[in-house]
């Protein structure tokens, strides 16, 4: 099948607008990726970063206060999950 000439420069733009829409979908799921990670990873930072400052502090933590932080993290995390 021979195409016209037309067909080529119609061709050659749609090959343009695809290039840039793959470029699109490639930083979007690359933000979805990065925003994923953040949200799984958050709450298991926030609680290493609570019981860092605690030992930083020079806080006791005996067995309840521990069971308690972690409880609440653990309440916490819910709703992060709820956002992806």
């Amino acid at each position: 099948m021979k195409l016209q000439e037309w067909e080529m420069k119609f061709l050659s733009k749609i090959h343009d607008l695809r290039h840039v829409e793959a470029g699109w979908l490639k930083k979007f799921v690359y933000n979805s990726a990065a925003m994923s990670y953040v949200l799984l990873t958050a709450s298991s930072f926030i609680s290493a970063m609570a019981f860092g400052a605690c030992i930083l502090l020079k806080i006791p933590l005996e067995s309840g206060k521990r069971l308690a932080a972690l409880a609440t993290f653990r309440i916490l995390q819910s709703p992060i999950y709820k956002l992806l």
